[in-house]
């Protein structure tokens, strides 16, 4: 288990969260943690450090090629470092920081079971004090640190707790450092690229495509309420890219897609974002993907300086 003690600027409130990250065997490991989490965070609790939550995540089915290139997309393929198998990760997101110095490594590899559950609680209790000693070093106050990615603002499906064990496993890949944001290219054929991260394939189909050119088109976003009012713009562009024409079968399609009783339009936007999230490190592909929120613009958080689009579909 590999501790890392750092600022987030995306969980707020009452609740630190302890990301655990298990082989899914149901190893000793796996169960002395499940079985003692209320334990483990009664004690911080106790010991003035605050409240925290134990949340348990199993290893992603991504290959080692996946997760590297998750952690490096700007790397060659034969720089990248592959994860060892079988390990166990965890991270604690908090609001303080500690200049991203892990404060403890712990790795649970090969121990024997008959003398496992000390190792773990010994181990474990090392990571829960220095965390007490931190906050009360820094005396609750958050502060300022690099942050090498930002897990997703909302977890709530498998999917995004997948994304945040890929990261845990990632970050254990090698050292994190600052990646430059890639341009985002379309070219006249509607391929996806990222110049920077030539090894990046961003693939959709043609309506989830045509939805995120024309996110692309409007930097400044719209509401989603009124997706109606770009329905002949979002039709022209799903005609390019899919080749179709048939009035009908457009028309019942789109009709879907505006039609606010219907989940067509969220779904299409889940897929976008389950494609650059599957691809892309958390910090990176937010960078790339619609903005969430019930009262927020729908947008792509780019500058729209690094977008190129193809010239009939330049900006609106």
């Amino acid at each position: 288990m590999k501790c890392i003690y750092r600022e987030s600027d995306i969980y707020v409130g009452a609740t630190k969260k302890i990301y655990y990250l298990s082989s899914g065997n149901n190893s000793l490991a796996d169960r002395y943690i499940s079985d003692n989490s209320k334990v483990f965070t009664d004690y911080l609790h106790g010991n003035g450090a605050g409240i925290y939550s134990i949340n348990i995540l199993s290893m992603p089915p991504m290959s080692n090629e996946e997760l590297s290139l998750r952690s490096n997309p700007h790397t060659p393929k034969d720089e990248w470092t592959m994860p060892s198998q079988g390990s166990f990760s965890a991270i604690i997101d908090t609001e303080l920081s500690d200049d991203d110095i892990p404060v403890a490594e712990i790795l649970f590899e090969g121990i024997p079971d008959d003398e496992c559950e000390e190792l773990l609680h010994n181990r474990i209790y090392t990571v829960l004090n220095n965390i007490i000693n931190i906050e009360k070093q820094y005396d609750n106050k958050a502060q300022s640190g690099n942050i090498h990615y930002r897990l997703p603002d909302v977890v709530t499906s498998p999917e995004e707790r997948n994304f945040i064990a890929a990261d845990l496993i990632a970050e254990g890949i090698g050292t994190p450092e600052e990646i430059a944001i890639s341009d985002i290219r379309i070219d006249n054929n509607f391929e996806i690229t990222l110049p920077l991260y030539p090894n990046v394939k961003i693939e959709l189909a043609p309506l989830p495509k045509a939805l995120y050119i024309l996110l692309l088109r409007h930097p400044k976003g719209f509401p989603l309420k009124e997706i109606n009012e770009y329905g002949n713009e979002l039709i022209k562009i799903y005609c390019r890219i899919s080749g179709r024409q048939n009035p009908s079968v457009i028309k019942r399609l789109f009709d879907s897609i505006t039609n606010p009783a219907l989940n067509t339009l969220h779904q299409n936007l889940s897929i976008i974002r389950h494609e650059f999230m599957h691809k892309l490190r958390s910090d990176i592909a937010q960078r790339y993907i619609p903005t969430q929120g019930r009262y927020q613009l729908h947008r792509i958080p780019l500058d729209s300086s690094k977008i190129t689009l193809p010239a009939e579909f330049a900006y609106a």
